[in-house]
């Protein structure tokens, strides 16, 4: 891949909460934009995700470099200075699923697998929004936007959880989660009590 071409990219923050803003001469098609960057389609199976500020890949290119060979990470492919190629996921988002009815048990195991899976890999912030994970089209979850693995601290999935509740598929996602895996259902009750509210 041309890295000339992916430096012609121009990504900039904008105010804190918003989304960043690009300039983009190439023909590369923009697919997606947080805080952090921006994310661009290179080719059918990779995509490049650039940056703002060059220390959020480092940050970022860590999360990958150490879970290397996990599944639930996407394969990376070459790291720039203030850029990631890495496999392009086709898929729908969990939050998708969601948004249609209650979680199948199949992927609530595979969510409890990806969050083991973190903890293995001591990452701090054990959690994921569903719109970063993506089911793909073999039925396997990948997980995006990892920046923030190693730097903020919560053991627990709350941004995960706060999405199921407010969608009101809460109580059936912890009724699986006990069936799938008793010790971490009584570890979670224990701990973040307020989502057992109704169990």
């Amino acid at each position: 891949m041309n890295a000339n071409e992916i430096n012609k990219i121009r990504v900039f923050k904008t105010k804190q909460g918003e989304r960043v803003l690009v300039e983009n001469p190439t023909d590369f098609p923009l697919i997606g934009k947080g805080m952090q960057g921006a994310v661009f389609k290179l080719s059918s199976n990779r995509c490049v995700k650039i940056y703002w500020n060059p220390n959020l890949a480092k940050k970022e290119a860590k999360v990958f470099m150490k879970g290397k060979g996990y599944s639930f990470l996407p394969q990376v492919y070459e790291i720039g200075d203030n850029y990631i190629i890495m496999e392009y996921i086709q898929g729908s988002s969990l939050q998708e699923f969601v948004l249609r009815d209650n979680l199948p048990v199949d992927l609530v195991m595979k969510v409890m697998e990806i969050f083991r899976k973190m903890k293995m890999l001591e990452f701090t912030n054990v959690d994921a929004a569903t719109r970063h994970i993506i089911v793909t089209e073999k039925g396997n979850l990948k997980v995006l936007d990892l920046v923030n693995a190693y730097s903020k601290k919560q053991p627990y999935p709350l941004r995960f959880l706060n999405r199921l509740r407010k969608l009101s598929r809460l109580e059936s996602f912890l009724n699986d989660v006990n069936t799938i895996d008793a010790e971490v259902y009584k570890e979670w009750k224990e701990n973040i009590p307020e989502y057992f509210t109704t169990n």
